[in-house]
């Protein structure tokens, strides 16, 4: 069994908590990917010279060829998520007011957004250990897609609400009916929001690992 860290913004963290997000989708890399059931640095082909304007999408795995290979072999990229793994998820977080940092004492987290934590030093998610994450789930499955593939049920299952909580009552009910698909399409909003890098937008429909988990939680 190995442990995966994840970063997850504030809307997505109260998701996980709620019971509402049991699944995930990430930016596929050579840093979340096996190529023919090996870590990269053990291949002679190099995620520089992959050709990813032609692959095929089979059962989740992703088939493309490499550039550098002299016999046109095709190669295989899988995710190294597994089932029976564990993902922690990583959340903007602080020590209390006089508390060291350090495991036993309290952690607050800024997705609470309790009146009196703009007086705290907070720390990016980027930086969490492991002993202070709070959002443990074993995986149950991952596999390869475009982010467009993303169905009506997968994005409620992303954690997304149906629509926008802000505004009247009489907005709220418009973007209802000019948008039929409520899940995906916020989930579209909320993509293109976390996701302001050239090529990873909604409209380029980039390549993704999609991994679930259980609710089932982990200390």
């Amino acid at each position: 069994m190995k442990e995966h860290p994840l970063l997850l913004s504030a809307p997505m963290v109260l998701a996980a908590l709620a019971g509402r997000k049991h699944i995930t989708r990430r930016i596929l890399s050579k840093h979340n990917t096996l190529i023919d059931g090996k870590m990269w640095g053990q291949s002679k082909c190099k995620w520089r010279h992959m050709k990813f304007d032609r692959t095929m999408l089979m059962e989740g795995k992703l088939v493309i060829a490499c550039v550098n290979d002299c016999d046109f072999a095709l190669h295989t990229i899988t995710p190294i998520y597994r089932p029976g793994d564990v993902v922690w998820f990583k959340e903007t977080h602080a020590a209390c007011l006089g508390c060291a940092f350090e495991p036993g004492n309290p952690v607050l987290y800024r997705a609470d957004a309790k009146q009196d934590y703009d007086k705290l030093r907070w720390r990016s998610s980027m930086f969490m250990p492991r002993w202070a994450s709070r959002i443990v789930r074993p995986i149950i499955g991952a596999h390869i897609e475009r982010v467009q593939d993303i169905t009506e049920e997968q994005a409620e299952r992303e954690g997304v609400a149906w629509f926008s909580t802000e505004g009247t009552t009489a907005e709220k009910t418009f973007i209802a009916t000019k948008y039929p698909n409520g899940y995906r399409t916020n989930f579209m909003l909320l993509w293109d929001l976390l996701r302001p890098k050239p090529n990873q937008h909604w409209k380029d429909n980039p390549l993704v690992i999609a991994i679930e988990f259980n609710d089932e939680v982990r200390p």
